[in-house]
């Protein structure tokens, strides 16, 4: 069965990994289901698929505070210049996106098609 703690345990493990291949090639990860949600009963599978950060009522499970540890270092290991508070929101003022960084993106789209 696929519970908490056993997710906490397999992101733990592959954290391992993608530290080390990090230092080699390895330039990002991505969580695939961001919360837990409903599907069709069989015998191989109970009702809903639980391998979501977050519960379906959205509601922040052990791996959610796992990953926001491990981005929130990540992010002041790999960043320059100004550290980031380790607060559960970022305070007004502070962005991850530097000055600009939207214009390359934004010229191309049509009018209002850019929401930052």
């Amino acid at each position: 069965m696929f519970s908490e703690e056993y997710q906490k345990s397999l992101l733990e493990q592959y954290h391992l990994v993608l530290d080390q291949k990090r230092k080699e090639y390895v330039v990002g990860e991505l969580i695939w289901n961001f919360a837990d949600f409903m599907t069709n009963q069989s015998p191989s599978r109970a009702i809903g698929n639980r391998k979501g950060i977050f519960t379906r009522q959205r509601q922040p499970k052990s791996a959610a505070f796992l990953l926001r540890e491990r981005y929130w270092r990540l992010a002041n290991q790999t960043r320059k210049g100004r550290w980031l508070p380790q607060t559960e929101y970022m305070p007004p003022g502070l962005s991850m996106v530097p000055e600009g960084f939207w214009s390359g993106f934004c010229g191309n789209l049509p009018e209002g098609g850019c929401q930052r």
